[in-house]
């Protein structure tokens, strides 16, 4: 999910606002254009039910992608995926903007998109956004549904079908060679009294141009905790990240060990969806870590971790080297990159880093903190 993108000195981020706590009435997803002295000017609002992704390519053009309901007092999950195009970002001209419906449901009781949605443009400016469903009706299946367009062209729909789960909440990475990965996780529904889900696996699905397929990245449907649902969310993504060298780096959660022992596994795939790698993040354990990103400088990969009480960790892979830092409002905070999703900042020199806190008692106006960090001060800790 991409919720920040740098374009030169300037960063956008984007954070739901207006959330009045109702599911009747869609909240606003705000973007905001953050000057380098610290100044943040509001760009754009689009009214959702859900956060959206902000992408930039590389001609400075700024692109939204939004869920929109058609009717929140039937159902805040049934609606349409937007995409605003504003292309003179650049020079501040955002009262150009056009919006296109990419997919449309046929009625507020008809899902043909759904609320998770990943997305992500390549080195070429070719955008993709895409979402899992429980049922897509031209293949009658539950699929993983990606719609691409490359600059200058219509969309093309892919669609992953007869997948044996509801995958949702959909990491996606595209290469320059438009090689789509896709690394979701299994949230199947459980119509029991009360209703719960199941996470149990999480596979990377792989569209090499003309032909999907699937592996399994990690899977616990087996392990003891599964037997009868006693324990449901044992498995959960955390980054899919392409690097320099075209390689892809997957990290997923093994959950099994409880609440304070996350385990965190990485794995590596090259440019041809060929797994290269696979090892549990050793540096990572004991630290009570709840999530992990990627990112790289001047072609090295790079980790950060961060805790449930805000701890931060910075961990260079070639030296296996971790440095705790300090970085405020970063206390139970989901946080997002600006490194290799958004757009042109893959090669910034700068990192930054949006935490948007995640405990429920700063809803429904959780705020947000961002932060940039020269990366040559990153590499200077190593």
């Amino acid at each position: 999910m991409s919720k920040l993108a740098r374009d030169g000195d300037c960063v956008y981020v984007g954070i739901v606002e207006n959330d009045t706590g109702s599911s009747t009435v869609p909240a606003d997803f705000n973007v905001y254009k953050v000057s380098p002295g610290g100044s943040r000017t509001l760009v754009g609002t689009h009214p959702s039910s859900r956060p959206g992704n902000i992408l930039v390519s590389s001609d400075g053009a700024l692109h939204v992608f939004v869920f929109q309901p058609i009717n929140s007092s039937i159902n805040d999950s049934i609606g349409n995926l937007v995409h605003y195009h504003y292309p003179s970002a650049r020079t501040d001209q955002f009262t150009t903007v056009t919006n296109e419906t990419i997919e449309s449901a046929p009625s507020p009781y008809v899902e043909t998109v759904n609320i998770r949605i990943g997305a992500t443009l390549n080195a070429n400016d070719t955008l993709a956004v895409g979402y899992g469903l429980n049922f897509e009706a031209s293949t009658a299946s539950k699929a993983m549904v990606v719609f691409t367009k490359p600059s200058g062209q219509s969309w093309q729909k892919l669609i992953s079908s007869n997948l044996a789960h509801e995958y949702y909440y959909p990491f996606i990475a595209l290469t320059s060679a438009n090689k789509l990965f896709v690394l979701p996780v299994q949230d199947d529904f459980v119509p029991a009294s009360p209703p719960y889900n199941r996470y149990y696996k999480s596979p990377l699905l792989y569209f090499d141009g003309s032909v999907w397929s699937q592996q399994m990245i990690l899977d616990l449907s087996g392990h003891p905790s599964a037997i009868n649902d006693q324990t449901r969310q044992l498995v959960e993504q955390t980054e899919l990240f392409e690097t320099t060298f075209g390689n892809l780096v997957a990290v997923v959660i093994d959950k099994s060990k409880g609440f304070d022992a996350y385990e965190f596994k990485k794995s590596t795939f090259d440019s041809s969806g060929v797994r290269t790698d696979e090892k549990n993040l050793d540096w990572a354990s004991g630290k009570k870590l709840r999530w992990i990103r990627v990112f790289e400088i001047e072609s090295e990969l790079y980790f950060l971790g961060l805790s449930f009480n805000g701890e931060t960790y910075l961990h260079q892979d070639s030296s296996n080297k971790t440095v705790r830092v300090s970085i405020s409002g970063m206390n139970t905070a989901y946080i997002y990159l600006s490194s290799g999703r958004g757009g042109i900042h893959q090669n910034h020199t700068n990192l930054d880093i949006l935490a948007i806190p995640g405990s429920s008692t700063r809803y429904p106006s959780p705020g947000m903190n961002l932060h940039t960090i020269s990366k040559s001060e990153i590499k200077a800790l190593f």
